[in-house]
């Protein structure tokens, strides 16, 4: 048992995050944080599929970009977006959205009102979807 409260860790763990999201910086994974078989999967289905939109941001965003899919991602970390719009091949075929979530944490889950904010997140893409409704859905996470 840790000798500090719980609230304490909590601080700590927040302040630890808050210097990589906005001092160090993140590098996105090349490929799709999934098991060989649903990463597998994830690529067959986005060879077929003419726009893409996906919950989250990273590896599956990657692989859509690299295989020349349109895509639209939301992503609720302003600081992760950003890198990974800094590695994509073609960043003209992806559109990365970032709804107001106020200060987010790890995976990006805001620290204050989540109740508040969980709609922003869920619906930001269906105003501006251009290009039709997507093809293929991806909620990672």
């Amino acid at each position: 048992m840790s000798p500090f409260p719980l609230r304490l860790r909590k601080l700590w763990s927040l302040a630890r995050f808050l210097y990589v999201q906005r001092i160090k910086g993140f590098d996105p994974p090349e490929r799709p944080v999934l098991d060989a078989a649903s990463a597998d999967w994830l690529a067959e289905r986005l060879k077929r599929t003419k726009l893409y939109l996906e919950f989250g941001s990273g590896g599956s965003t990657l692989l859509a970009n690299r295989l020349g899919v349109a895509s639209v991602t939301v992503e609720s970390d302003r600081f992760y977006a950003a890198a990974v719009r800094k590695v994509l091949p073609s960043p003209e075929k992806a559109r990365i959205l970032t709804p107001p979530m106020g200060i987010t944490g790890e995976w990006g889950m805001p620290v204050f009102g989540k109740e508040r904010k969980g709609p922003r997140y869920v619906f930001a893409p269906f105003d501006g979807l251009k290009g039709g409704f997507p093809d293929l859905i991806f909620v990672d996470g």
